[in-house]
């Protein structure tokens, strides 16, 4: 299993960049799943258009996910690229971008688990590492 995500390094001037994985387990409908994260920092000139860019900037990460089985896509769609912005007091938005615009996920139990542990993995110190949850 991997996860294999396209990224422009060049692109990205943060001074500290963001390059974390992670790894659990899951089970959805008593079919149990090996999923892992990889969580690396957006470019700084990404642009988002329902979301404040310049005050999120530093706290926007893109995601990948793959699962092992293969999860169904009512519950996840694994082939998409997914953005985390680590917003203030709470105010997290987990989704995708499609035309430019930050599409939330629906919420389901897999999601909310996947959103929870990432940011988990954010809140490490560091800027890199893999880790098993």
């Amino acid at each position: 299993m991997e996860i294999s995500c396209i990224l422009d390094l060049n692109k990205n001037s943060m001074a500290e960049f963001t390059n974390k994985s992670f790894e659990y387990t899951d089970i959805v409908e008593g079919i149990e799943y090996k999923i892992k994260v990889l969580i690396v920092s957006a470019p700084d000139d990404i642009q988002i258009s329902n979301v404040d860019t310049q005050e999120a900037k530093g706290f926007i990460f893109n995601i990948a996910v793959s699962t092992e089985p293969r999860i169904s896509n009512d519950y996840f769609d694994t082939a998409k690229q997914y953005v985390y912005v680590f917003g203030r007091e709470g105010e997290h938005k987990f989704g995708y971008l499609e035309n430019g615009n930050l599409v939330e996920t629906t919420e389901n139990r897999f999601i909310q688990l996947l959103t929870v542990h990432t940011q988990e993995i954010l809140m490490i110190a560091g800027n890199e590492g893999h880790f098993y949850l």
